[in-house]
């Protein structure tokens, strides 16, 4: 089995050093911290990356984006929403909408661990044991790890009770098949998190779980979606017998539908895709990107046959 499916707990908090809570803040003096912070902190390489990223560039300049947002995290900066135990300023539903909009008027470069902060991260406080908040939520936090979305599929979009990816329970572990589709961030993210339909039996919107799946593991393979931009902001990502323990589903099997839906049971405001217009000129061409992070990628070319390249 992979070592990253293997590793288990044992993590600290990952709060950040000198954090603080904002409850007690009030929203101007959240703002001018905030403002503070960037014009000290969006600098260098940071201030050259103006507005890069988000919706249809997420390629751009990834490795330096996660170099930022891992920079944000390092002064408690990312996750701000979050309880104040697992790194968050417990900041208000205002404070979190102020906090997206200094971002988008000092231009700063789009974030790359929206996913996890926003979507994972929720699940893990509302559902997730103290065992699966210690193993997870640090490295969002932190930004060290990357997390992308296992729900569409090409059989199952806004439908998603007509998901066919399989997890089946062989003793302690669960074993995934199936194919997930336009999947944003997948060629660089670390893990995802994957709709399964483990009771093939029940109706199908409560035969569905939620589990968590590392995209090192044996029998991932990913496939870049080419765009008409030229460029891979999707893929596809196939699980071929992909084995995870037991405990990194979260709650219980068939409950996976009623979990996909973070901002029910969370307080967190999730970035506004409008930020894009506001953060990034017309005209404005982004740096060149980095090759996504090594992994085994098979490309379809037009006469049907198949090749695998490392990435």
């Amino acid at each position: 089995m992979n070592d990253d499916v293997a590793a288990h707990g044992g993590e600290s908090s990952g709060v950040a050093g000198g954090q603080r809570s904002n409850v007690a803040v009030s929203d101007a003096e959240f703002r001018a911290e905030l403002r503070s912070w960037l014009a000290d902190n969006l600098v260098g390489e940071f201030a050259e990356l103006s507005g890069v990223g988000g919706p249809g560039d997420e390629h751009s300049a990834f490795e330096a984006r996660h170099r930022w947002e891992q920079t944000l995290a390092a002064s408690g900066w990312t996750c701000v929403g979050w309880p104040e135990r697992w790194g968050g300023r417990e900041a208000t539903l205002s404070q979190q909408v102020i906090f997206h909009e200094e971002l988008a008027k000092a231009r700063a470069p789009h974030r790359v661990g929206l996913i996890g902060e926003g979507m994972t991260g929720p699940t893990l406080l509302a559902f997730g044991t103290p065992a699966q908040q210690q193993r997870w939520l640090p490295d969002i936090r932190s930004g060290d790890a990357l997390w992308c979305q296992g729900y569409s599929e090409p059989n199952a979009g806004s439908d998603l009770a007509n998901v066919s990816t399989r997890a089946v329970r062989d003793g302690g572990e669960w074993v995934i098949t199936g194919q997930k589709v336009w999947t944003s961030l997948a060629l660089w993210a670390d893990w995802c998190f994957v709709v399964c339909r483990t009771d093939p039996d029940a109706p199908k919107h409560r035969g569905l779980s939620y589990i968590m799946v590392p995209l090192s593991a044996d029998g991932v393979q990913t496939r870049p979606i080419r765009q008409i931009t030229g460029t891979s902001e999707f893929a596809e990502v196939f699980f071929d017998e992909v084995r995870v323990p037991a405990d990194y589903m979260i709650g219980e099997p068939g409950t996976g539908g009623e979990l996909r839906w973070p901002p029910l049971h969370s307080n967190a405001v999730p970035s506004p895709s409008a930020s894009k217009s506001a953060s990034k000129p017309n005209g404005t061409r982004s740096p060149k990107s980095p090759r996504p992070r090594a992994r085994v990628v098979t490309q379809r070319s037009a006469s049907g046959s198949s090749t695998s390249t490392s990435r």
